[in-house]
């Protein structure tokens, strides 16, 4: 009933064996538009009282009949599986039903593995982004505490160095009261002998 199987013009072969032997077609995404020439095989009944009805399960809602060229065009289908059948029914309502599975695979990119990988990446790199963020934060808090240091160094020292200084002016000033107080009570020892 199937006769042949048309592929892409100037395509590879889609068929390694014969289509009568074959139980399925395995096509890549862009062999999604092809046709199923097909005829009947009652050599009994006049071909006018034969009908023939064709269906491709998980495109097709229901049986189409054939037309007079007995072909089947089927246009840009999307990756999935497929069942052709092909129902004869002659004048005495025998049926004959010839089938073939179509699987057209996906895109690479459109595959499990390649969805696999892109999540792969987009968690790389969201760890990545990750890490990054805490390295920023880390050398952001450690300028900050370098600051910080800094300017507890700065205040020591201005402290220490006031306190030099405040210290140093009261002993000199000590001393001069002293020296003042020692020439006062010599001179009133002077005075008195």
């Amino acid at each position: 009933m199937l006769n042949e199987v048309r592929g892409i013009p100037g395509g590879s072969n889609i068929l390694n064996t014969s289509l009568a032997k074959s139980k399925e077609l395995k096509l890549r995404h862009d062999q999604n538009t092809f046709s199923f020439e097909f005829t009947d095989l009652d050599f009994i009944s006049d071909p006018q009282d034969t009908r023939v009805l064709y269906q491709l399960e998980n495109y097709d809602n229901s049986w189409r009949p054939a037309e007079d060229k007995r072909t089947a065009y089927y246009f840009d289908l999307q990756p999935g599986r497929y069942l052709f059948r092909v129902k004869a029914i002659n004048a005495e309502g025998i049926e004959a039903i010839k089938e073939i599975a179509v699987i057209i695979h996906p895109p690479w990119w459109k595959t499990t593995w390649a969805y696999i990988g892109f999540a792969m990446i987009a968690a790389i790199a969201a760890v990545g982004l990750y890490l990054n963020g805490v390295k920023q934060l880390t050398a952001k808090q450690a300028e900050q505490v370098r600051l910080m240091v800094a300017t507890q160094e700065d205040e020591r020292k201005r402290i220490s160095r006031d306190l030099h200084d405040d210290v140093g002016t009261k002993l000199s000033a000590l001393k001069l009261s002293l020296s003042s107080l020692g020439e006062k009570a010599r001179n009133i020892d002077n005075q008195e002998s």
